[in-house]
């Protein structure tokens, strides 16, 4: 049997051992937040309560591939406010195939991030059940994708698919906007 003491020395050596990495993971997080992103010193200590950023490899991928669809150091930090674990996700799996989507329908890299910071859910969507969805019931009245990125309500929107097509559809005809089919 190990004796008491012995148990609460160890337990003790470990929380230490295990606060002192979080420290330096916290540590890294602010100066990366910081250095790299932009956000100031404040924002950086609130962000590292919420992301843990380990290393710069995964966030520096996150932010090669927004810097080349057009977000700014600014534009990137207010993305940060909004989503704190941004970082943290894949750039090529999951970032990207959404990027390239909104490219694909004439969204300009001047607009993308405007598009990014206003609907704040839009990075962390699913592409094939929320937004292709999304920009296809919105498609279907506009007719055209000029119209449909000019429209940031649907991007915007939080409701699932079938309510989003009921609200944005009743909107339109109640404005006489469009003629009724």
């Amino acid at each position: 049997m190990v004796p008491n003491f012995l148990i609460r020395t160890l337990s003790a050596s470990f929380t230490n051992h295990r606060n002192g990495n979080h420290h330096k993971d916290a540590t890294f997080t602010v100066s990366y937040l910081i250095d790299t992103c932009g956000v100031s010193p404040k924002l950086a200590r609130e962000l590292s309560n919420r992301v843990n950023l380990k290393n710069p490899d995964g966030p520096n991928a996150v932010i090669d591939l927004l810097s080349n669809y057009g977000c700014s150091k600014s534009q990137l930090a207010k993305l940060l406010e909004i989503h704190s674990t941004l970082l943290s996700a894949n750039a090529e799996n999951t970032l990207l195939p959404k990027l390239k989507f909104f490219r694909s329908i004439g969204v300009s890299d001047s607009d993308l991030p405007k598009i990014l910071i206003s609907g704040r859910y839009i990075l962390f969507r699913s592409l094939k059940k929320c937004l292709v969805p999304r920009y296809e019931v919105l498609r279907s009245v506009l007719f055209d994708d000029k119209e449909v990125v000019r429209s940031k309500a649907v991007w915007k929107s939080r409701f699932e698919v079938s309510q989003f097509y009921e609200v944005f559809r009743g909107d339109i005809f109640q404005k006489d906007e469009f003629p009724c089919e």
